[in-house]
């Protein structure tokens, strides 16, 4: 085995057992609220339809009582529903009924006996060698019923950053494993549709990125086509953003494994990057987008979570599956056909590029210094933390709904 073939298995497993828990947790919660709360289509009224009917309080409640409890930690991990439902906070504007408690703690809790199911369920075939990255369930339940003498039970929450990441950041995975549990296909119900909600909100990073006026939705052309879902022009060059709201299976996660990469994500990747690479070549047949000639095309597919697939040991894997294919289908020109993959995390970060550093640089330069790393890179080429304006505004906004600041 090649070094740079270790590499990757250490740096993708790493991720799963330790970067995954580095994350603003304002951030993560602002970006939901604005998925999943922002009427941007018809995808969010639905969802948040499903959500009320399974669980009793709406998506917006759910978000708020999540950040009320994940305040109340700050007193101990042990809890009642006391300490909510009596609590006595005249500055609070959400109503903590004993109803709208029990039903979000239903969401996101577990017992001891149900935990180790899960837990056996999911790392039965677990080779020794990954028992760091072994599944724990805590990233579903992350909140444990327990006995309480005199009371009857209690709660308590063993993690508070995974609690955090969950209660904040994984209403994508509920709506997965609810209709998995209803024994329908999750990607039909929930996943394919979802990526108009991913869609719009790529979209509304982007243009906080550049500006709204600068930035172009999709273009219909041809017999019904559909261009990349958004455009921006900045010195000349003409950057091309498809939303795909794809993340790695846990195999893939896990074990870094080349076989378990390309076999659970190469052909979603691959059909994209074919997909972009058409569109593209589209540019000179079609007269409605002759506004992209003769100009440099950046074409970037922003991605949900699919960690370091700018680095170059996955860059390199990508890029044999983009020749395998281009061989197979006939289509001498996908050999060679460049284009970027980054993370939304990532482009949440770009915020204050224009004028200082272009994307490409710096996704160039994580692919030959992995070690830095993207953020690393992008935040050395600003001179200043990363930050976001648009999420640090959706947090203020989101946490003034829930209590009255002075």
């Amino acid at each position: 085995m090649s070094d740079w073939v270790g590499t990757a298995k250490v740096h993708l497993r790493w991720h799963y057992e330790q970067m995954t828990l580095q994350f603003r947790p304002d951030y993560i919660l602002a970006r939901n609220v604005l998925m999943f709360l922002s009427p941007t289509c018809d995808e969010t009224t639905r969802l948040n339809n499903v959500f009320i009917e399974a669980n009793g309080l709406s998506i917006r409640e759910y978000l708020q009582l999540a950040f009320i409890v994940y305040a109340g930690l700050r007193n101990g991990p042990d809890f009642t529903e006391s300490r909510f439902t009596k609590a006595d906070i005249p500055q609070l504007k959400v109503e903590l009924s004993d109803k709208t408690v029990t039903s979000f703690l239903n969401v996101l809790k577990t017992d001891y006996r149900q935990f180790r199911m899960r837990d056996e369920e999911m790392n039965k075939d677990l080779d020794q060698l990954f028992t760091k990255n072994r599944y724990n369930p805590l990233f579903e339940t992350p909140i444990i019923e327990v006995a309480v003498e005199g009371i009857g039970h209690g709660y308590v929450v063993p993690n508070v950053v995974v609690y955090q990441l969950k209660a904040f950041g994984g209403l994508f995975w509920w709506f997965h494993n609810y209709y998995e549990s209803k024994g329908m296909d999750p990607l039909a119900e929930f996943r394919t549709p979802f990526g108009e909600v991913f869609e719009q909100y790529v979209g509304r990073v982007i243009k906080g990125i550049y500006g709204e006026e600068n930035v172009h939705g999709e273009i219909r052309y041809g017999d019904g086509r559909r261009f990349i879902d958004w455009s921006t022009e900045v010195g000349g060059k003409v950057y091309l953003f498809e939303a795909k709201a794809y993340q790695f299976a846990l195999s893939s996660r896990r074990t870094g494994y080349k076989d378990a990469v390309l076999a659970n994500e190469s052909k979603k990747i691959m059909d994209a990057i074919k997909q972009v690479y058409k569109r593209v070549k589209d540019i000179e047949v079609y007269e409605e987008l002759a506004e992209f000639r003769g100009k440099e095309i950046i074409p970037i597919i922003v991605l949900l979570d699919t960690p370091y697939l700018w680095s170059r040991f996955f860059h390199k894997w990508i890029k044999e599956a983009q020749i395998e294919m281009a061989d197979a289908e006939g289509i001498p020109g996908l050999r060679d056909f460049a284009i970027y993959l980054m993370n939304i995390g990532e482009l949440e970060h770009c915020d204050g590029v224009v004028g200082k550093v272009s994307i490409e640089e710096v996704l160039e330069a994580a692919t030959k210094d992995v070690a830095t790393g993207f953020d690393s890179i992008l935040e050395e080429r600003l001179g200043r933390p990363l930050e976001n304006r648009m999420l640090k505004h959706a947090a203020d906004v989101f946490f003034d709904s829930i209590i009255e600041t002075e």
